[in-house]
């Protein structure tokens, strides 16, 4: 902005600032009652008696016992079966496996979650079980009754019978 420009705009305010006073208003008296209207959403209307409700009767329902039937005891066998998922993996030859002992010296029910490059598996088991791995290097997350989570590694480098013992209080790996 040039100083010209300045000095003409400071010039303008000063002569608009001064100028005579706008005439005031004349007071106006308030409309008188009859003038205002009410709105149409404060019409008082006519209302109904609330409806009253009345529980019609609930249906009687009679109920026959079943006659009794006789059940089989189901027997228990000492061995468990271990639900195992075989990733697809490159250890379809047997010779590259091993066998893994699970030896519960706890008396309490394990859960043990094993993995592995190919391979992972989630047993449940109260007494000895035993699995076939691959070899290679696991991992391990096992609760012993309500205690746990105890982790650790282990690696099987051959076809000998390694064993993962389970005691009360920690998880032991034992190598042949």
């Amino acid at each position: 902005m040039t100083r010209r420009s300045f000095w003409t705009l400071v010039l303008l305010a000063l002569l608009t600032g001064c100028a005579a006073p706008a005439p005031a208003a004349t007071p106006t008296a308030p409309p008188a009652p009859t003038e205002i209207l009410p709105s149409p959403t404060a019409q008082p209307t006519a209302t109904d008696a609330p409806p009253t409700f009345t529980p019609e009767p609930s249906p009687t329902v009679t109920l026959t016992p079943l006659p009794p039937t006789e059940t089989s005891t189901p027997t228990l066998t000492p061995t468990s079966t271990p639900s195992i998922f075989y990733g697809s993996s490159d250890y379809t030859k047997r010779e590259d496996w091993a066998t893994l002992k699970l030896e519960n010296n706890s008396g309490q029910e394990v859960k043990v979650k094993i993995g592995g490059p190919g391979f992972y598996t989630y047993i449940t088991f109260k007494i000895d079980t035993i699995i076939e791995v691959p070899w290679g290097g696991f991992w391990y997350e096992a609760y012993i009754g309500k205690n746990g989570p105890f982790s650790g590694g282990f690696s099987i480098t051959n076809s000998d019978k390694h064993v993962l013992v389970f005691e009360a209080n920690k998880v032991r790996f034992l190598v042949p």
